[in-house]
């Protein structure tokens, strides 16, 4: 993918389209083709990833396997084992109990578990395979890769991950808007397998607070996950784009 980062004009953290534009005194509509020319970048802006080659040919999937293989391929085997046997310094109740709920969250809701889905991994995957340049991402089977992501999901639960996701849970929807920043910026300045985005839905406020993360569930719904979910989400009419904001509002799913 083309890289504007060589250009030397895209300056700061983040940095928005819209504020280029301007900058660059381009017309509507605004293109990245325009922008692109007006940065005196060579090069396409086209988009590389094509459907039937970058893609995995199976869907999300609910049923998981995991096992202890898979625990130590998501936390290190060297870790789990000086958690598990370390007299001192380990912690085999607690490693034993939390592989447990490890479990149970990653048998899938197939087989009475938690995951609703396994698309963190599969993204991951997707993303990982684009970024290094393999083109045979649509042949691979779920067979092949069954163990492989379940093992790459559950780094869902690691503690890194989890604190990060809960952080910006409580920024509310201040931190939409400057997600939406960074990744546009990293499009911008040019994405390698170490930097490219993946981005993530998650609830807003603290685990603790009332109705976090609740969902009703309704069958005849094309999106059953947003029936009546309420969440916050940065929302501007054209009439506003120009005055910067997101505006905060409910979203309800209809059926």
């Amino acid at each position: 993918m083309l890289s504007l980062r060589s250009s030397g004009k895209i300056l700061g953290n983040p940095t928005s389209i819209r504020q280029l534009a301007q900058e660059y005194h381009l017309t509507s509509p605004i293109s990245m083709r325009k922008l692109i020319e007006a940065l005196g970048v060579h090069g396409s802006p086209d988009i590389l990833f094509h459907y039937g080659t970058h893609n995995l040919s199976f869907r999300n999937f609910t049923d998981g396997v995991p096992d202890w293989g898979t625990f130590k391929d998501t936390f290190g085997a060297a870790e789990v084992w000086h958690e598990q046997l370390d007299p001192i310094f380990g912690h085999p109740i607690l490693t034993a109990a939390f592989y447990a709920f490890y479990h149970y969250f990653l048998k899938g809701q197939a087989n009475g578990g938690l995951a609703t889905g396994f698309c963190t991994s599969l993204a991951s995957l997707v993303a990982d395979n684009f970024w290094t340049g393999r083109t045979d991402t649509h042949t691979i089977t779920k067979e092949s890769v069954h163990t492989f992501l379940t093992a790459v999901h559950g780094k869902l639960l690691s503690r890194e991950s989890l604190l990060h996701f809960h952080e910006q849970g409580r920024e509310g929807i201040a931190r939409v808007e400057q997600s939406c920043r960074e990744v546009e910026t990293t499009f911008l300045r040019g994405c390698t397998r170490h930097n490219a985005p993946l981005l993530f839905f998650i609830p807003v406020g603290e685990v603790w607070d009332s109705g976090h993360g609740a969902v009703e569930q309704r069958p005849h719904s094309r999106h059953p996950e947003l029936a009546d979910g309420r969440c916050q989400r940065p929302h501007v009419q054209p009439s506003l784009a120009r005055q910067g904001g997101p505006q905060r509002c409910t979203v309800r799913g209809k059926g």
